[in-house]
Parts: structure tokens; C-alpha cells; sequence
């Protein structure tokens, strides 16, 4: 489960390199993601993600970090779930601002998935356990 935990964090800074390097691509992967079914399956996978932060927390080099990364994360996607299920309009305002900020705040996005996606993937590397003190 480490592993896979490992590697959705290699996909996110994926994601954000993309957006530093090329920032329309990311304006329009968000404006596929607003889609309803995109929109829920996002939440979905956030709440997932994050699950699966807490659950492999204590295995990592920085288990107080990757459990509340994981705990934010499940924060994410239950307001993602909720905004799905009773204000898509209002996320869709929301991702059509953020689109309309222009290249640097979507590069400025991009460079905080990397940092924060970059120091899970050090955190859940394979091969690193946390040695018990």
C-alpha cells in the first residue's frame, strides 16, 4: 500500500511539473475535472488518497507529516464530495476564476503540488522505514 501511495505522488508532481512547464494543459485538465462525474470521481479519489496516507503513515520517514497530509487530503475530497452533490455551480465559478488568473497563479499552483507532492514522495520512498527509537 506504500508503494501505491508512492506512486500517486510521483503521478501529483507529474501533474505539477506540467503545470510550471506548460500551464494551458493544466487549465484544461481543470476544465475537464469540473465535469460532474470527473468532479465526484475526484473527491472520491481524494478521499481514497487520503485514507491511504493515514493508513501507511507510521511505515514512512515522516509519519506525524503523512498523517496530516492524509487527514487534509480526506478534508479535501469530503468538500469536493459535498460541493459535488450540492454546489456545482459554485465549483464551477470557482475552477473558471482560477482559469481566468492567468499563467503565474497557474504556475504558482504548480509549484506548491510539486513541493508538497515531492515531500510525501520522499516521505513514502521505497526502501525508507521509519527506525523504531
Amino acid at each position: 500500500m506504500k508503494m501505491l501511495a508512492f506512486v500517486i505522488c510521483l503521478i501529483a508532481l507529474v501533474v505539477g511539473l506540467i503545470g510550471l512547464v506548460a500551464p494551458t494543459v493544466l487549465v484544461t485538465l481543470a476544465q475537464v475535472s469540473i465535469a460532474p462525474s470527473a468532479f465526484l470521481a475526484a473527491g472520491l479519489v481524494r478521499l481514497l488518497f487520503g485514507a491511504l496516507l493515514i493508513a501507511v503513515a507510521t511505515a514512512t520517514r515522516m509519519p506525524r507529516l503523512v498523517r496530516i497530509a492524509g487527514c487534509v487530503v480526506v478534508v479535501m475530497g469530503t468538500v469536493t464530495v459535498l460541493m459535488w452533490a450540492f454546489a456545482m455551480a459554485q465549483a464551477n465559478a470557482m475552477v473558471e476564476q482560477w482559469t481566468m488568473a492567468g499563467d503565474g497563479v497557474i504556475r504558482l499552483s504548480g509549484v506548491v503540488l510539486v513541493v508538497l507532492a515531492a515531500l510525501l514522495a520522499y516521505a513514502l520512498a521505497p526502501g525508507t522505514r521509519r527506525a523504531k527509537a
